[in-house]
């Protein structure tokens, strides 16, 4: 989850923690990420979440993580986590997201 370190990644790692899913939680800062790492895992008692560095503003940066990825990927499940860009419904509702499974 990139920006999972604050705000809305954070509170998603947490939701997707809970449900049991094994999570990286993807921040600019090893120590950030760690520690928020830590406190999802104090929140949900799970112990499938894992930090990794990751500025997307870098080449460098997004070349080193999807190498350590690969690496994690091959010890869990992938999925990518998708919201359906619609418009809300009558109600004014939109869309739920949906976790999509992804092959090899």
């Amino acid at each position: 989850m990139t920006g999972g370190n604050t705000g809305l990644g954070k509170q998603t790692c947490i939701r997707l923690a809970s449900m049991g899913a094994d999570v990286v939680l993807a921040s600019r800062s090893a120590k950030r990420g760690e520690v928020a790492a830590q406190e999802v895992r104090d929140a949900t008692g799970s112990d499938k979440v894992k930090s990794a560095v990751l500025d997307l503003a870098s080449l460098k940066s997004i070349e080193e993580f999807a190498a350590a990825f690969s690496e994690v990927r091959s010890q869990c499940p992938f999925h990518r986590l998708s919201f359906e860009r619609h418009a809300p419904s009558a109600a004014g509702k939109l869309p739920a997201a949906s976790l999509i499974p992804l092959r090899a």
